[in-house]
């Protein structure tokens, strides 16, 4: 009699639980895309108070001498000012990185073995994209 009300209770629980996963509806925001020549991507972005716009912030990472990409790059997101560190990307295997932020203006501090350190700055969002960092051995 014991097991039966343990089972009971065990699936009672997972009931609970399930439900409550379903009355949140947990899934990741969806990202409307624009059809557009930058190919820009906006989404509504709920932080609890005003809905502002947010975006996607991409580019590509490459040689300065040749058109080679880079990958494994780590690029820094920071305000305009390049004081405070907002968000960081490293590049894919096609030099490609993005972020997800508000349009705003940013710059850009880009690291990578082998290549000499990029302090890129002003850049003014949506109309930047796409980015181009141009990094030397």
């Amino acid at each position: 009699m014991k097991s039966l009300t343990l089972i009971i209770a065990v699936l009672f629980s997972s009931v609970l639980v399930l439900t409550s996963c379903e009355e949140e509806n947990i899934t990741p925001g969806k990202i409307k895309t624009e059809t557009s020549q930058k190919k820009q991507s906006r989404f509504q972005k709920d932080g609890g108070g005003e809905e502002e716009e947010w975006i996607i912030i991409y580019g590509v990472v490459q040689e300065l001498s040749s058109p080679s990409r880079i990958s494994n790059a780590r690029v820094v997101l920071y305000d305009a000012n390049q004081v405070n560190p907002l968000d960081t990307a490293f590049t894919n295997v096609e030099g490609e990185f993005q972020f997800e932020n508000d349009s705003a203006d940013y710059s850009f501090i880009v690291t990578a073995s082998g290549y000499q350190t990029v302090e890129s700055i002003n850049y003014s969002f949506p109309n930047a994209n796409p980015v181009t960092i141009s990094m030397e051995h």
